[in-house]
């Protein structure tokens, strides 16, 4: 769980990176830090189908580069995308939106 939190409040990215990697091999921990970020949502927005996937790979902690190379498609395309799913979440910054995702994305 402190893992999850530091990943969220990371501000250098490849250290957000690792973390967030690492959360993901401890399941119990990504579904407590996953439900506390949903929960701040009333009722989660609903994404288009290639949002999600953007999304999930994201919270996978892929960059932008890295996704627009695995969904073919370029960077900036993906960070257009991030846009629209940061409005839609009503989102400040990346973190806020990657642990909104975290919880929204863990449940499907």
């Amino acid at each position: 769980r402190l893992t999850g939190q530091a990943a969220i409040r990371a501000t250098d990215r490849t250290a957000m990176t690792t973390l967030l990697r690492a959360v993901k091999r401890f399941p119990s921990a990504v579904s407590g830090v996953a439900e506390t970020a949903a929960s701040a949502l009333a009722e989660p927005p609903a994404l288009t189908p290639r949002e999600s996937d953007i999304g999930r790979l994201v919270v996978d902690g892929h960059t932008y580069r890295e996704i627009g190379e695995l969904l073919h498609i370029s960077g900036k395309t993906v960070e257009h995308h991030m846009a629209r799913i940061r409005a839609k979440l009503g989102a400040q910054d990346r973190r806020t939106t990657t642990a909104l995702l975290s919880g929204i994305l863990g449940g499907e």
